[in-house]
C-alpha cells in the first residue's frame, strides 16, 4: 500500500488521567488497603464502566461521585472494609498524580511548533486544574474543559464539541490525543450524527428536499422541481415505512451510499436512507 501523509490539526485536545497523569501513584494507597496494587487497575476498570453505563443511559453523575462509588463497589467485591480514611486518602491522592515522564517535553515541543493546545476530562474543571497544577504542566494547555460543563460524559458527543465550540474551530479541526480506545473513538464520531427528518404522510406525491448553491432550505414545488411518485417501500420493517428517516451525505457515508441523487435543474440533493437500513430507502420525503 502507499504512504499515506499523516496531517495533524492545528488544535491538539488532550486526555488527562493515563494520556497526561500516571495512575500509578494510586498504587502505594491500593496496595495499604487491599493489600494488592493490582487492585487499582481493577477499580478504574469499574469506574469506566459506570461513567460508560451512565452515558448510554442518559444519566449524570461528577466523575468523583463515580470514582467514589465504583472504589466501594471494588472493596465490597474483593471482601474489604473501607474505611473514610483510606477513602479521602486515594480521593486526594487523585489531585497529585504525576505525569508520564515524556509529558512536559512533548508538550513543549507541540507548543513550539505554533499548535494549540487545550485538555478534556471527565473530571471537573477544579479537579482538572488541581491535577495539571502540581504536575506542573498546565501552562502549556490554553484551556482547560471538563464533560461537568455540559453535564454528559466522554464519548458522549458534547463534551467534544464542546471543546471545538470553545476554541472557535470546526470539530473536524479538532485532534484528540487520548490513552482510551473509547475517548477516541466518541471524538471521532462527535461530528456525525445523522440529522433527523420526519416524512410527511397521506399526500400521493411528495418533492425532493434540494438545496440551492448557496446552501437554502427547500425549493417550492414549481419549475425545475421534479415530482416523484411514492412508490412502495418493499423490504422495509412496518414501523419504518412512511415515518423516520436519516439524511446522509456521500461525503460521511461515501462506501456505503451510491452518489447523491440529482434533480433536473442539475442541483445536488441527498438521498434519504431507512434509520437501520444502510441503503437508499424506495421513495423521497420532504423533511418537514
Amino acid at each position: 500500500m502507499p504512504d499515506r501523509e499523516v496531517v495533524m490539526g492545528r488544535v491538539q485536545v488532550f486526555d488527562v488521567n493515563e494520556t497526561l497523569l500516571d495512575l500509578a501513584g494510586l498504587d502505594p494507597h491500593f496496595q495499604r488497603v487491599f493489600g494488592d496494587a493490582g487492585m487499582r487497575r481493577v477499580w478504574f476498570a469499574q469506574m469506566i464502566q459506570s461513567a460508560l453505563v451512565a452515558t448510554v443511559t442518559g444519566a449524570y453523575r461528577p466523575f468523583g461521585e463515580i470514582g467514589l462509588a465504583a472504589l466501594a463497589m471494588t472493596a465490597e467485591q474483593a471482601g474489604v472494609e473501607l474505611a473514610d480514611p483510606d477513602r479521602d486518602a486515594i480521593a486526594a491522592e487523585l489531585r497529585r498524580l504525576p505525569a508520564h515522564p515524556e509529558v512536559p517535553g512533548a508538550l513543549e515541543r507541540l507548543h513550539r511548533a505554533g499548535l494549540r493546545l487545550a485538555a478534556l476530562t471527565n473530571s471537573t474543571e477544579e479537579v482538572a486544574r488541581a491535577q495539571l497544577e502540581h504536575a506542573g504542566i498546565i501552562g502549556w494547555f490554553e484551556q482547560v474543559l471538563s464533560a461537568d460543563m455540559v453535564r454528559r460524559l466522554k464519548p458522549a458527543p458534547e463534551p467534544y464539541l464542546l471543546a471545538g465550540e470553545r476554541l472557535g474551530v470546526p470539530i473536524g479541526e479538532v485532534r484528540l490525543i487520548a490513552a482510551h480506545a473509547w475517548d477516541v473513538a466518541g471524538a471521532a464520531r462527535a461530528d456525525r450524527r445523522p440529522r433527523m427528518g420526519r416524512c410527511r404522510r397521506g399526500a400521493g406525491r411528495v418533492r425532493d428536499r434540494v438545496r440551492g448553491p448557496s446552501g437554502q432550505g427547500p425549493r417550492p414545488a414549481g419549475r425545475g422541481t421534479r415530482r416523484r411518485r411514492r412508490r412502495p417501500q418493499r423490504g422495509l420493517p412496518p414501523h419504518h415505512r412512511g415515518r423516520w428517516w436519516t439524511t446522509m451525505s456521500k461525503r460521511d457515508h461515501d462506501s456505503a451510499v451510491t452518489a447523491p441523487v440529482r434533480v433536473s435543474d442539475d442541483r445536488p440533493g441527498r438521498l434519504l436512507l431507512a434509520p437501520t437500513l444502510r441503503r437508499p430507502a424506495h421513495g423521497f420525503c420532504r423533511l418537514t
